[in-house]
């Protein structure tokens, strides 16, 4: 409920200083006291479609399964997103499961790797559209564990995890926020 509470006000004052309506959706499965990813957006300023849980983001999931959330982790959350001047394109949210344990990081790398497998309906995402951002926390924190791999190291891991037509772009001090993006057709 403080959460509820704290994200009502959020979008109010959002609203209020913005002078439009924000809209939130967030995955569907988990426990209430859990963290859930999704989206925070500015109605006017885009649409967002088809909201679905993504279980191949979640990195404790074997395959395919009913409860995205398995192994008490978040799954991803896609959507498609419409813009009122025509740009359309897909978004994918992420939080990476967290730490520096030997299990964390396979739970990572097999999150990663799933970025290209995503269907949406029972196509491939990247066949219905070259226009993906993949946003929020890789959680690229390294491992502990023998062998140790640095934060550093497990980005360069992750680059070369990538699907082909993903890259990570990097971030600024200009631009907080980190995204992956298919490489468009349009050249954007």
């Amino acid at each position: 409920p403080d959460a509820e509470f704290s994200l009502n006000s959020l979008r109010a004052e959002l609203d209020r200083l913005t002078g439009g309506a924000w809209q939130m959706d967030l995955q569907s499965c988990g426990g209430t006291s859990n963290q859930h990813v999704g989206f925070l957006w500015k109605s006017s300023r885009v649409t967002l479609l088809k909201l679905a849980d993504v279980w191949e983001l979640n990195g404790a999931a074997t395959g395919p399964t009913d409860n995205a959330c398995t192994g008490n982790l978040r799954p991803g959350r896609y959507a498609q997103a419409k813009t009122p001047i025509g740009v359309d394109f897909h978004l994918l949210s992420v939080h990476f499961d967290s730490g520096t344990t030997a299990r964390d990081y396979h739970y990572r790398r097999q999150a990663v790797q799933r970025i290209g497998q995503i269907q949406v309906g029972n196509t491939p995402i990247l066949e219905l559209d070259r226009d993906v951002l993949v946003l929020g926390d890789d959680n690229t924190m390294g491992r502990e564990e023998a062998p140790p791999v640095s934060a550093q190291e497990e980005l360069a891991v992750l680059d070369g995890e990538l699907a082909p037509g993903f890259r990570r772009l990097a971030m600024t001090a200009a631009s907080p926020i980190r995204a992956r993006s298919a490489s468009s057709t349009t050249g954007e």
